[in-house]
């Protein structure tokens, strides 16, 4: 019994099995660890650095519990079918600016301006020193602002773009951080600024015609009511549609204000040049070993790990 135990001991493999592994083929572990260590620095120096405008913005727009007002009976809201508050279930507006920000429908809308899409999928690398994108000639002719592949669809860019931004809200604050990582700080600045702008501008547009077209059918229920009251509680109406188009007219930051703008980003957010070739020479060295064990010891089972 003590004779099995002892071949099964000397069976083990240890610590010192594997110093002695290492040792005796120095040369294979040296080169094959240095190997994924260069590989690891030669790859994170080709990888460009990207760099992230932020900005913190406040939502203007108020939940409707905010806004609820006390009008006589519901019969107005049915009359006119325009929401005057007080309905828990309308939600809050700081999801709704997040929800056009994510959606296909604003990235096509962003694609259609300038160079966008050209400035997703065409590029090739930002110039520091003139502090331009270059474009990859193959694909995209930035002179005359011609695409040289078929274009692509904005279902590529969206999907790109997304990669790449970022949007999301504070729970305590209510607050909502915006973010956009991009080869080009400029453009990433000009980029976050520029969301914020068409979220003003769609809102606002979409909030003017909705109002004109309450006024108007605010107009000619007043003139066809006669009860008092009823013509009380549409005037009310009216008033808070008037107050809702005028500062429309008169607020550039209309849905959304930047509390803390976009700024131009001095230093790079990726890669982490460092944590790469970490992380890769750890993985060369711990591979060479396992090359080495099975190359000893193949897989017999007979030959087990002394922990």
């Amino acid at each position: 019994m003590s004779e099995s135990m002892q071949l099964n001991h000397d069976k083990e493999i240890n610590f010192i099995d594997i110093i002695t592994l290492i040792r005796n083929n120095s040369i294979f572990f040296i080169s094959f660890t240095s190997f994924f260590a260069i590989s690891s620095i030669v790859i994170s120096l080709l990888l460009p650095n990207k760099y992230t405008s932020t900005a913190v913005l406040e939502v203007m727009e108020k939940s409707s519990e905010g806004q609820s007002q006390s009008f006589s009976g519901s019969s107005i809201a049915a009359l006119t079918g325009i929401s005057i508050g007080g309905s828990a279930s309308a939600g809050d507006p700081s999801y709704t600016i997040m929800a056009i920000i994510k959606s296909r429908t604003f990235a096509n809308h962003i694609f259609a301006i300038d160079e966008n899409l050209a400035s997703i999928l065409a590029l090739k690398k930002y110039d520091p020193n003139s502090k331009k994108i270059i474009f990859d000639s193959s694909k995209y002719n930035s002179e005359t602002r011609e695409w040289l592949i078929p274009k692509p669809s904005y279902l590529e860019g969206y999907r790109k773009l997304h990669s790449s931004l970022e949007i999301s809200r504070s729970e305590d604050s209510g607050f909502l951080y915006l973010s956009f990582e991009h080869p080009s700080p400029y453009y990433a600045r000009y980029l976050v600024d520029l969301i914020i702008q068409e979220v003003n501008s769609i809102r606002r547009s979409q909030d003017l015609e909705t109002t004109e077209e309450a006024l108007s059918y605010l107009y000619d229920q007043l003139k066809n009511t006669r009860e008092s009251e009823l013509k009380l509680s549409i005037n009310q109406i009216i008033e808070s549609q008037l107050r809702k188009k005028m500062l429309a007219n008169i607020k550039d930051d209309y849905a959304i204000f930047p509390i803390d703008e976009p700024f131009v980003p001095l230093m790079k957010t990726s890669p982490t040049r460092s944590y790469i070739v970490i992380i890769s020479t750890i993985a060369g060295f711990l591979l060479s070993i396992m090359i080495l064990l099975t190359m000893k010891y193949g897989f017999n089972r007979q030959y087990i790990f002394n922990k």
